[in-house]
């Protein structure tokens, strides 16, 4: 098996992947009513879909032109999830009294939320791990690094949810100083 057909097989698992994600995103949203909950997983939602396209550009490459195309140039300028979500946090916070009522499915839905993203980090980092082609790993170090900010906002959405003052204490600077 040559290394674009192993991409190829790769990309159309991937596929698969980011849209059983979407799927899950949008589910979890109509469910909760945490208006936080509900935004993060609605836009969580939309980055799946992006994320859809761009499988979907270089799958349609590889599999009809045994070559990538232009990756580097592809994700120029994809603003990362971290910069999108500090806009839906703010906004958030500024209706405190809505956030505080928070529903167990809210919590339920962040914990599936959380393993999908695990799961999907293992599948990039597998891939990347054994990808040579610089273009492969390339697009498998983008995914990947997205993938690890969507985990990381579920994480701190969830833990924000559960105990917002002890978030306070321990985390309101990331929001500011992007660590």
């Amino acid at each position: 098996m040559t290394i674009g057909q192993s991409d190829v097989e790769a990309l159309h698992v991937a596929l698969k992947m980011e849209e059983d994600g979407r799927k899950l995103y949008q589910d979890a949203a109509s469910r909760v009513s945490n208006p936080l909950a509900k935004r993060t997983l609605s836009w969580l939602a939309d980055w799946e879909l992006d994320h859809i396209r761009l499988i979907t550009t270089f799958y349609t490459n590889l599999k009809n032109l045994g070559r990538w195309g232009e990756v580097k140039d592809a994700l120029k300028g994809k603003p990362t999830p971290k910069e999108e979500f500090r806009t839906i946090f703010q906004e958030a916070r500024e209706r405190l009294d809505e956030l505080m009522a928070v529903d167990s499915e809210a919590l339920e839905a962040y914990k599936l939320a959380r393993d999908f993203e695990n799961q999907a980090l293992a599948f990039y980092r597998q891939r990347l791990e054994g990808s040579v082609e610089y273009d492969a790993r390339t697009f498998y170090q983008f995914m990947l690094e997205q993938e690890k900010e969507h985990y990381e906002i579920l994480d701190r959405s969830y833990r924000y949810l559960e105990n917002p003052a002890l978030w306070h204490a321990e985390e309101e600077s990331w929001m500011f100083d992007g660590g």
